[in-house]
C-alpha cells in the first residue's frame, strides 16, 4: 500500500490544475471539440496529430471542425 505524504497547499492547487487540465483536454476529445482544445493550449503552441503513425502535420485547425 502506499504511503500518505502531507503536501502544502500550493502544491495541493497545482494537482489539481493540472487534473483538470487533463480532464478538460479528454472531455474535449471525447466530443470532438477541436475549438474548445486547441483554447486549452498558449497561443504559441503547435498541435501534432499522427493517424496510425503514418503522417503528422500541424494543424491550426482540424479538417472535421465545423465552423
Amino acid at each position: 500500500m502506499s504511503e500518505h505524504v502531507a503536501i502544502s497547499p500550493n502544491e495541493a492547487a497545482d494537482r489539481l490544475a493540472i487534473r483538470e487540465l487533463v480532464e478538460a483536454y479528454a472531455h474535449c476529445a471525447d466530443r470532438r471539440d477541436a475549438k474548445n482544445q486547441m483554447a486549452l493550449f498558449a497561443e504559441d503552441s503547435h498541435f501534432e496529430q499522427s493517424l496510425k503513425a503514418i503522417f503528422r502535420k500541424t494543424l491550426t485547425q482540424p479538417n472535421w471542425l465545423v465552423t
